[in-house]
Order: C-alpha cells, then sequence, then structure tokens
C-alpha cells in the first residue's frame, strides 16, 4: 500500500532497508495496486547509511517528541524549506517499522524531524497513511517521467533532479 500512496503523490524512488518479509514481495505487489513502476524500481539496501549516502537532505518521520537536538518541522513545512532552496536538494524521508517507529540512532542522521499532526493520545499511522499526508509535490519534486510539465533540462546542465525517496 506504500507504493500506492508514494505514487498517489507523485513519488516513485522506494528504498528499503533490511526489509523484514524479503524483496522483492509479492504482497506489496498484490496492495499496490497498480503502482508497479515504485515496486519495480525499489532498491534494497543493508544499511541506513548506504539508501542516505547520495542525499543531500534528510527528513526523518516521528510521532514522539524526542530529546535529540534536531529541529522539529510539520511536513508541509519541511517540504516548503526544500522546494525553496535553490537548488532543490535530493531528499530522503525516512519511516520507520510500523510496529516500533525509527530509532533514536537513525533519527540522528536527520537535518529534521518531521512530525504529523495526529491525536497526542494515540500519535500511530500506517506507513501507506503516513506517506498520503506528504502535501502535493510541485513538479520539481516529481520524479521526470511521472510530471505532467517537466522541466527541460539540456544536457550537461548543472540543475540536479529533486526527487523525495522513502525509506
Amino acid at each position: 500500500m506504500c507504493a500506492r500512496a508514494m505514487l498517489n503523490c507523485g513519488l516513485d524512488q522506494l528504498r528499503l532497508v533490511r526489509p523484514r518479509d524479503g524483496w522483492p514481495n509479492e504482497k506489496a505487489r498484490a496492495t499496490a495496486a497498480g503502482a508497479n513502476i515504485v515496486l519495480d524500481n525499489a532498491k534494497v539496501y543493508e544499511h541506513i547509511d548506504e539508501a542516505i549516502g547520495d542525499c543531500q537532505r534528510v527528513l526523518a518521520a516521528t510521532a514522539r517528541q524526542r530529546n535529540l537536538r534536531i529541529p522539529g518541522l510539520n511536513l508541509r513545512e519541511a517540504v516548503r524549506e526544500i522546494v525553496d532552496a535553490t537548488p532543490p536538494p535530493k531528499t530522503a524521508i525516512l519511516f520507520g517499522p510500523e510496529a516500533s517507529g525509527l530509532d533514536n540512532d537513525t533519527l540522528a542522521r536527520a537535518d529534521r524531524l518531521i512530525h504529523f499532526p495526529t491525536n497526542p493520545d494515540f500519535p500511530s499511522l500506517n506507513l501507506d497513511k503516513a506517506a498520503l499526508l506528504n502535501p502535493p509535490p510541485s513538479s520539481t519534486q516529481i520524479s521526470p517521467r511521472l510530471a505532467k510539465k517537466p522541466t527541460p533540462i539540456s544536457p550537461g546542465s548543472s540543475k540536479p533532479s529533486t526527487t523525495l525517496n522513502f525509506f
């Protein structure tokens, strides 16, 4: 269902770190409802540092307030920071396992913590629901093959493509 939610938001780059049920995973394909491009392009990594190594910005989703010295933002503020940057950075949004979320060691790798608006007495979201809380991306955030009106970039251009990667 995460792949389906990602593609609904115009995102198609999924990076997985040691997927619990292995990869490729037929259960994920069955719930993707045709969002096969996300699953077909998914990359699997052994460690989080490998997965985020080429990203200039790392955001981490957490429901709980943490005692970390990392600025917290709501998702709209975080996306606005990315979109307003010149040039927009290649960005990863980290999500942890549904049962436990991200551990503090992984959160410490983030530039910003993202807090989703939830009931403070029950801040639990399924991964696919958290992905859908992502605001509609601008055309600079959508993978070029998904953008309705992609900005042409000439060969040899120094402008990097901006992509939000989900983990």
